[in-house]
């Protein structure tokens, strides 16, 4: 009898305490709130690289004002912002997301403030051109934790112009540059024979070229082969670093003096820095031809492989090229020797998918290197210069 009075009082005590969490679901009815309205401190925002600490955007928009039947939503609220260009309908917006948006205790409107830097982040990551005004729409979303709640403010046009964030070069970029003078194999005679005294543009901003030097002689750099209207040159040169390194003049200053023992060099001019650098190169790391073997190519893995197809063509001093068939989701290899694989050149890691399409290679060691996904006529490039490979579809 206790044991039935024990389960009866449980029994009750749990009606109880479900009618009163009905009651409590009764008074908490959800009121919604107010689409936030959004305003902008500036409709149009041109910025320079020496804006990226500066303050240069602050969105401000209203509290959504959340409410329940039992007064003032005291959940955290979510606020989206989304930028994109104007009429992409936010397909590809970037947004920042925060429960924790400064809100103003004197007016109750939320901010969000941008710096140059922030600002500039998300324009190039829309891939938007730097130097250009791009045109813009900016929109907030508010909402509790549920996504029914949410709650989308007007959209404002905003025009904004990012800047680049790449380095910007000492001086101008020359399209080509060009070595002359009495310690290069062709002196002083101008034009200078091309491509063995053509530099190769290694990235935007610098140039490279392995070449003879002889001791004792001097040189110049040429933007123009065949005119003396503009030349690179150095300061001073009876510095002795003037030999391996220095800073580089435009249009003034004197010859450049060659290294004390006459051999092989690399010379890489950069216009970020305005320097040149002049380093001894072992000729021996260049091979003398160059082959691609694998199940990529029409022979496969067969070697010694077919030549003249499967044999690169040697441009200069350190760069090799061709152009052949590659069969899409294969691998290959690169060969100093036909019908030998004692020396090969591969990657380090093969399942990067950039190095399908180029990259850095290495000697003796490494993975076979992977075709592109797609079939099809592809030239190759390899430079032992920067020891590296790129390929394009043809």
């Amino acid at each position: 009898m206790k044991n039935i009075f024990k389960i009866g009082s449980f029994l009750l005590a749990t009606v109880l305490l479900l009618w009163g969490c009905k009651k409590d679901e009764l008074k908490a009815v959800y009121n919604g709130g107010k689409a936030p309205v959004l305003s902008a401190s500036a409709a149009t925002v041109n910025m320079a690289a020496i804006d990226s600490t500066k303050n240069v955007l602050t969105l401000s928009w209203t509290d959504p004002a959340y409410s329940f039947s039992t007064g003032r939503s005291t959940l955290d609220v979510t606020h989206t912002i989304e930028i994109d260009r104007a009429g992409n309908n936010f397909a590809d917006a970037q947004t920042i997301s925060s429960s924790n948006m400064l809100q103003e205790s004197q007016t109750g409107v939320f901010v969000q403030t941008f710096t140059g830097q922030e600002l500039n982040k998300i324009m190039l990551d829309l891939e938007l051109q730097p130097e250009q005004p791009h045109n813009l729409e900016v929109r907030v979303s508010s909402s509790l934790y549920v996504g029914s709640t949410k709650l989308t403010s007007n959209i404002i046009p905003l025009t904004v112009t990012p800047y680049s964030t790449k380095p910007q070069p000492k001086y101008p970029v020359p399209d080509n540059l060009y070595i002359v003078g009495g310690a290069t194999p062709g002196g002083w005679g101008n034009p200078v024979p091309t491509p063995a005294q053509q530099f190769t543009q290694i990235d935007e901003n610098t140039f490279g070229i392995i070449i003879n030097l002889t001791a004792g002689e001097k040189y110049l750099f040429l933007p123009v082969n065949g005119s003396w209207d503009a030349k690179y040159a150095v300061a001073d040169n009876t510095k002795p670093e003037a030999k391996t390194e220095a800073d580089f003049t435009v249009n003034s200053g004197q010859d450049i003096p060659a290294p004390d023992v006459t051999g092989t060099y690399k010379i890489i001019v950069d216009f970020i820095t305005g320097k040149y650098t002049v380093t001894p190169f072992n000729m021996s790391a260049v091979p003398a031809n160059l082959f691609i073997v694998g199940d990529a190519t029409a022979g496969g893995w067969g070697n010694p492989v077919p030549v003249p197809s499967q044999r690169f063509t040697k441009v200069n001093n350190y760069t090799f090229e061709i152009t052949l068939p590659l069969i899409g989701g294969k691998e290959y290899l690169l060969l100093p020797t036909n019908g030998s694989w004692d020396h090969k050149y591969a990657v380090q890691n093969n399942s990067t998918p950039e190095s399908k399409l180029g990259g850095p290679f290495i000697a003796d060691s490494g993975s076979n290197i992977k075709a592109p996904d797609e079939s099809g006529t592809y030239k190759i490039e390899v430079s032992f210069l920067t020891n590296t490979y790129k390929l394009t579809k043809m």
